[in-house]
């Protein structure tokens, strides 16, 4: 399991939104790294994508690396929903500016960005996946 609590000495000086966010973002691409996955884009092939491949998915993944800071700030700060949405929204539009129009990552971006949020809330404290995504269900699951 997923847990973003895990040491790592390359990070231990690194801000806890930096450190998140490169988490998010590493995620992104070992997913991208993993083969065969039939019909999903890999550095092998473009699956059953013909509009994008490994490159458009790195570009993707670069342009939205930055919002994963802000919504561990944003949940930090106990932003509600709406504020969390326009923080995706602008991940999303640099998404696709970054792909040529290319929806390459827009789940990720909701499913990362709430968990993100989640870690926002919890610091740089030790707690389980579990912990963190019942904050996540807690604050902004009925919104």
């Amino acid at each position: 399991m997923f847990d973003l609590c895990v040491q790592d000495k390359r990070h231990a000086s690194e801000p806890w939104p930096e450190r998140v966010a490169d988490l998010a973002h590493a995620a992104l691409i070992d997913e991208l790294k993993t083969w065969p996955k039939p019909g999903l884009v890999s550095p092998i092939d473009s699956g059953s994508h013909h509009d994008m491949d490994a490159g458009t998915l790195r570009r993707s993944a670069a342009a939205i690396r930055p919002f994963f800071v802000a919504l561990v700030s944003a949940g930090r700060e106990g932003a509600g929903m709406a504020d969390l949405r326009a923080i995706g929204l602008r991940a999303e539009a640099a998404m696709l500016e970054a792909t040529g129009g290319v929806n390459a990552h827009r789940g990720a971006i909701f499913s990362l960005g709430l968990i993100c949020a989640g870690a926002g809330v919890t610091g740089n404290i030790p707690a389980s996946a579990e912990a963190r995504a019942e904050a996540v269900g807690r604050l902004w699951g009925g919104a």
